[in-house]
């Protein structure tokens, strides 16, 4: 029986179909190329000029978070509020609310570093959160 392989664009790996597809490689259509001219992708190679070409939305995940949720990331907000995103075992995602230095008064628990990323932005630009410092 024929196996059919996905080769990377970018770094030429290799995957069953089957297994590209539950892993979450990229394979579309490319919007600058007639029609048959494939973007593929592994998990890895993805970046945004590969969704650009592909036709898909950009990205809401954030560098800056993403590497800075183990140490965590604050921000001071209304009048002596504080917020904290960190992450914590098995890639949960934590969001807690504190008035001054009391402990939290509310905390949101995420599974997606995207939903997270959403709260975050409700109470403020994400440029302004900072990096907790140990």
């Amino acid at each position: 029986m024929a196996k059919s392989l996905l080769v990377c664009d970018k770094c030429g790996m290799t995957a069953e179909i089957t297994d590209a597809v539950r892993t979450d490689w990229l394979k579309a259509q490319r919007n600058d190329k007639p029609q048959g001219f494939l973007i593929i992708r592994c998990p890895n190679c993805i970046n945004e000029y590969a969704r650009r070409l592909a036709n898909l939305p950009r990205q809401i995940i954030s560098k800056k978070v993403i590497n800075n949720l183990e140490t965590g990331l604050w921000i001071n907000y209304g009048d002596g509020y504080t917020a904290y995103a960190y992450s914590w075992e098995y890639e949960k995602y934590t969001l807690t609310y504190h008035k001054g230095d009391n402990p939290p008064f509310k905390s949101e628990q995420f599974d997606m570093v995207e939903d997270l990323i959403v709260a975050m932005r409700e109470i403020d630009n994400l440029s302004k959160w900072r990096v907790k410092r140990e």
